[in-house]
């Protein structure tokens, strides 16, 4: 699924629970910027590609 910034703000609960079905990419000036994932599909892209240091 693809959406807007404003949108995975808006419908920011309805997008969680997409991401239980698989990613949702947000898309600005028509290319992918980031990707919601769910905790489960979180912990396959941490052993992929492991980030050092703390995001938080």
């Amino acid at each position: 699924m693809r959406v807007t910034p404003t949108k995975a703000k808006n419908r920011f609960g309805s997008i969680c629970a997409q991401t239980k079905r698989g990613p949702v990419f947000v898309e600005k000036a028509g290319q992918i910027d980031s990707v919601i994932l769910s905790a489960k599909h979180d912990k396959v892209v941490w052993v992929e590609n492991p980030v050092s240091g703390d995001s938080g």
